[in-house]
């Protein structure tokens, strides 16, 4: 072990022993060790080196503050918390037009950041590559861009530009998920992505405080109302403005035509991103304050504590509450210009209330990673991808972790099952 000489007589104690002329045993915090050289001549000697590197940086958060986090980041409750959600929505969220407008959390005002320009770049390549394999599928993603673009979701930026200010370029990669009843394929960004040993984006920002709810009990609530109802809000990120001054470190590259892969052009995100690590809390943060603004709807806005981060998850006993509650959350969310859509209930009148030329004769939806069977009323766990990870034909240590991992069941209805598995992997 290496051991600077600033602590190194702050870890010896008084205690010591002379072995040989050269070799002395001394008395440490650690316990005894052995100091001096050693003759090696007709000896067989094995050194294992472990270098320790500890850097303290203090634009980032302290260990202190990542201590505390640990044991108050499950207390949605706790005072701790609305102090943290109010300063958010005093100092970082304002409305700005139809819209709100969001400013980052950054940790230090005056913190810099590489800006991973190579790394976005080596990104886009792989994407491009990956992307040229299926033209269907490169046509979409260009198609996802330029539709962000044209509807002021992100801008084009002047190459020539030189700016100052803080700049940032984030990879971005698509998400297939086949399930979904509207996008097949969404653009995630990597704003985790570093450059040269470099912190990145969101090494930077303050992740803010945890308010989801709890997921058990948000599940239990919504078996109690007789009416269940859910229903999410469209591209909720995207809805909502981010700060000009925050933009610049929203960056990303993408190609100019598809005729040609080389022309490289920049682009900017003008809204919310997700990805970025305060995402989360800033819609979190916005939905409290919509629920603080409507005051004359004090009901509806009880209501809305059911949402986990964009998905309205509630169940009501009363009918009327429940079309109550479908007009009123639409007016709350439409003064942010959000729109709340694929609304499903349980109860067919109200399917036929909420069909808004949407696909409402889906007889199942995905709630919480759960399928609800609406016609009967039902949860059930999806087995399909378990199905699949059971069908391998040698049985080894890692097929059962991956089955174990491929596991989604917050009520514990398969706990039979899982703990078997477990058991089996134990004495494998």
């Amino acid at each position: 072990m290496l051991i600077g000489a600033d602590i190194y007589w702050s870890i010896v104690k008084d205690d010591f022993k002379r072995i040989t002329d050269n070799l002395v045993a001394i008395d440490t915090i650690f316990g005894w060790t052995l100091q001096g050289p050693i003759s090696t001549q007709g000896t067989s000697v094995t050194s294992t080196n472990l270098n320790v590197g500890v850097i303290e940086d203090n634009s980032l958060e302290s260990l202190v503050d990542r201590i505390e986090r640990l044991w108050v980041v499950d207390d949605i409750t706790s005072n701790h918390h609305k102090l943290q959600v109010d300063d958010i929505i005093e100092k970082h969220i304002r409305k700005n037009g139809t819209r709100y407008e969001a400013s980052l959390l950054w940790r230090n005002d005056k913190c810099t950041i590489d800006n991973n320009r190579g790394g976005a770049l080596k990104g886009l390549r792989r994407s491009l590559v990956k992307l040229s394999e299926d033209p269907e599928k490169l046509r979409q993603y260009d198609e996802i861009i330029w539709e962000m673009i044209s509807s002021g979701v992100a801008e084009i930026c002047d190459e020539a530009e030189k700016t100052n200010e803080r700049t940032y370029f984030m990879p971005h990669r698509p998400v297939y998920r086949e399930e979904r009843e509207t996008t097949k394929m969404r653009i995630v960004f990597n704003a985790s992505a570093r450059s040269g040993g470099n912190p990145s984006l969101n090494d930077l920002l303050w992740s803010g405080p945890n308010l989801l709810p709890d997921i058990l009990k948000m599940i239990l609530n919504f078996r109690l109302g007789k009416h269940g109802i859910t229903a999410d809000i469209e591209r909720a990120f995207l809805q909502i403005e981010l700060a000009q001054k925050d933009r610049k470190v929203h960056r990303f590259f993408w190609i100019l035509s598809l005729d040609d892969l080389l022309s490289i052009i920049i682009l900017q995100m003008n809204r919310v991103t997700f990805g970025v690590t305060c995402s989360f809390h800033l819609i979190e943060a916005l939905l409290k304050h919509l629920e603080d603004e409507s005051i004359n709807f004090p009901e509806t806005c009880e209501l809305l504590k059911s949402f986990y981060v964009d998905d309205l998850i509630v169940s009501v006993d009363d009918f009327e509450d429940a079309v109550k509650l479908f007009n009123e959350t639409r007016e709350i969310l439409s003064r942010a210009s959000m729109n709340i859509r694929k609304w499903k209930s349980n109860n067919e009148k109200l399917r036929q209330i909420f069909d808004t030329n949407e696909s409402n004769n889906i007889s199942k939806h995905k709630v919480l990673g759960l399928i609800w069977f609406m016609e009967i009323d039902t949860l059930a766990v999806d087995l399909q991808k378990l199905c699949q990870q059971i069908s391998f034909d040698v049985v080894t240590k890692r097929t059962i972790l991956q089955t174990l991992a491929s596991f989604y069941d917050p009520l514990g209805m398969l706990s039979p099952f899982v703990i078997k598995m477990k058991l089996i992997f134990q004495e494998a």
